[in-house]
Order: structure tokens, then C-alpha cells, then sequence
């Protein structure tokens, strides 16, 4: 059902939807506008890294211009563990699918997974060689690293201006 017509984002596709914190959030996608200089994928679109929430899906607040992770489209956003997690997708700017560097032959442009408690720092989520353990099940070991978004909206970067 659609709840408005005018969305302060515009007309935006192939973002990340989900409910975090009893809040529905919107992040980065594209819209069918050609950027300053075109990006290197599909000419066509310009792509975002922008976050946005709402608690009634009418309106709608830029919590974040620019996040830490890179522009991106075609990824999907998931709620485990306390964090909301944004999953893979395409670097249209660079013409590269977020992808494990192991499986795709070539350097990661951003990690192909981060993670939030509060859509202004960032947990870089990269993953450490394989090993198995003794019950025979695969296993990783994840390392992280915080990335901080610079924006007036985040209280952290309020504090430290």
C-alpha cells in the first residue's frame, strides 16, 4: 500500500528496506538520473549511500547524506543480533558486485557486509580464513572495525566537533 506519493528521496530504486528499532529504514539505492560525471556501470542511474527512516512510512527523516559504506544498489538490508546489517550489492560508480574478493578475483571496492546499532557508526564485517571444526562444520572467524558517518545528525560527531 502506498502511503505517500512524495517521498523526500524521490522516485528511488533497488534499496534496502528494513524495520530497525521500531522504525522503517531506507538505504542508499538508485534513482533513473544520469550522475555528474556518469558512473562507470549502468550509465543511467546515479546511485546513493544515504540512510532515511520513518515510524509511519509518510514521513521521513535524512538520518545520514553519506555513510561510511560505498553507493550501492541491488543489496538487501537484515535485522540479527541487535544490528541492522546491509548485505552486498553493485558499486555502480566502479562497475563491481560486492563480493567476496576470495570468490570473485578481484579486490572488494567496500566489504560486501557492515553492520549498525545506530546508522551513524558502521562495523566493517570481513572475514578471516576459512577453518573447520572438529564436529566437520564450517567456520569463520570475523574481524570488524568501526567507521564513524560524518553528519551534524549523529550525536558521537556532534560531541567530537
Amino acid at each position: 500500500t502506498c502511503v505517500t506519493d512524495s517521498a523526500p528521496f524521490g522516485a528511488r530504486a533497488a534499496s534496502a528496506v528494513t524495520v530497525f528499532q521500531g522504525k522503517l529504514w531506507l538505504m542508499g539505492g538508485r534513482i533513473a538520473k544520469p550522475n555528474d560525471p556518469p558512473e562507470k556501470g549502468y550509465e543511467q542511474y546515479t546511485t546513493y549511500n544515504d540512510v532515511w527512516c520513518s515510524e509511519d512510512g509518510i514521513n521521513w527523516k535524512r538520518v545520514l547524506e553519506r555513510s561510511p559504506w560505498a553507493p550501492r544498489m541491488w543489496f538487501i538490508s537484515k535485522v540479527y543480533r541487535n544490528h541492522m546489517w546491509i548485505i552486498g550489492g553493485y558499486d555502480n560508480v566502479n562497475a563491481a558486485n560486492f563480493a567476496c574478493p576470495r570468490r570473485s578475483g578481484r579486490p572488494a571496492t567496500s566489504p560486501p557486509a557492515m553492520s549498525t546499532t545506530t546508522a551513524c557508526g558502521w562495523w566493517r564485517a570481513t572475514t578471516g580464513p576459512c577453518r573447520t571444526t572438529s564436529g566437520g562444520s564450517p567456520c569463520q572467524q570475523s574481524k570488524r572495525s568501526r567507521e564513524m558517518a560524518d553528519s551534524p545528525t549523529c550525536p558521537a560527531r556532534r560531541q567530537a566537533r
